[in-house]
């Protein structure tokens, strides 16, 4: 007589009920799982502004003054007083002031003059000083574009990682004053920090 192995397997309600199981306990565990990323995001959100402020205080160790804000021709000859962004497309200011001239109003932030000290100094090293910020990210001779590089420490991990064009389209890039835009759109080089100066005017 043959003998017969008979090999019993799950049945289909024992697969249900073994992945209903993993299930729930996937429900369970994703939101600790997320839970900790968002402590890790903002742990890593943390460090960044400790070094912008760590930067800063370099700066004004080396300098004896803080950064300034940002950088504008419109600030000296705005007579509407309707200046509320720097212009990245304003040239070498000349005013014929020689406490004025050559300080190069290009439109720059407190980002570029602490750049180096936040290991970021080839990019501050790279910056042409002749040239405005849409130039330095556009029209400038070498491949490298330093307005036009991102920067991990100038970005927020919970609010975004990038300057993803197709998500946000909010952003307001270097290139958004043009109308019609002439320029590319600018897809690198964001920031999700910005300084206060505390109440009343700043200048």
């Amino acid at each position: 007589m043959s003998s017969r192995l008979f090999r019993r397997g799950f049945t289909l309600i024992e697969l249900l009920v073994v992945i209903a199981i993993i299930a729930i306990l996937i429900s369970l565990l994703l939101p600790a799982v997320q839970a900790a990323r968002e402590a890790a995001r903002r742990a890593q959100c943390m460090n960044n502004l400790k070094q912008i402020g760590l930067a800063l205080h370099n700066y004004h160790d080396v300098n004896g003054r803080f950064p300034i804000g940002q950088l504008a021709t419109l600030f000296l000859s705005d007579t509407t007083l309707n200046f509320d962004y720097a212009d990245p497309r304003e040239g070498i200011l000349r005013t014929g002031n020689p406490d004025l001239d050559g300080i190069q109003a290009h439109g720059t932030s407190w980002m570029l003059p602490i750049l180096p000290y936040i290991d970021q100094g080839n990019i501050f090293d790279k910056w042409d000083f002749d040239l405005n910020v849409i130039n330095n990210g556009t029209f400038i001779l070498n491949a490298f574009q330093p307005p036009r590089t991102d920067i991990s420490v100038f970005y927020c991990p919970t609010r975004r990682g990038d300057m993803k064009i197709a998500q946000y389209t909010f952003v307001k890039r270097p290139d958004y004053l043009d109308a019609p835009p002439i320029l590319p759109r600018w897809d690198k080089g964001g920031n999700d920090y910005s300084g206060c100066i505390g109440s009343g005017e700043g200048w």
